[in-house]
C-alpha cells in the first residue's frame, strides 16, 4: 500500500495538476484518483482480492495506467507477457 499512499499524497498535494496528456484527452490527479477507486471496485465485484495475479494486456496509455493503479490499490499484482 505504501506505493498508493505515494499517490494519495501527490493527489492531495497537485489535484488540478495534468498528470496525463494524450492527443484526445488529459487527465489530472484528482481525475485519476477518482478514475483509479472506480476501477479498483469494479475489479472488487470480479473477484480480484489482495495477493491475486492478473494478466494485464493492454496497449500503452492512460487505461493502463489506471488499471495498474487500481490493482496496486486493491493489492493485487499485475503480470505481463513478454512478446
Amino acid at each position: 500500500m505504501v506505493l498508493f499512499d505515494k499517490f494519495k499524497e501527490t493527489v492531495s498535494k497537485y489535484p488540478d495538476f495534468p498528470v496525463f496528456i494524450d492527443k484526445k484527452t488529459g487527465l489530472t490527479y484528482q481525475e485519476l484518483y477518482r478514475d483509479v477507486l472506480e476501477t479498483a471496485e469494479y475489479f472488487k465485484r470480479q473477484g480480484i482480492k489482495k495477493g491475486d495475479y492478473v494478466t494485464v494486456m493492454i496497449s500503452m496509455s492512460i487505461d493502463l495506467y489506471k488499471t495498474l493503479i487500481s490493482l496496486w490499490f486493491i493489492g493485487a499484482i499485475p503480470v505481463f507477457f513478454d512478446v
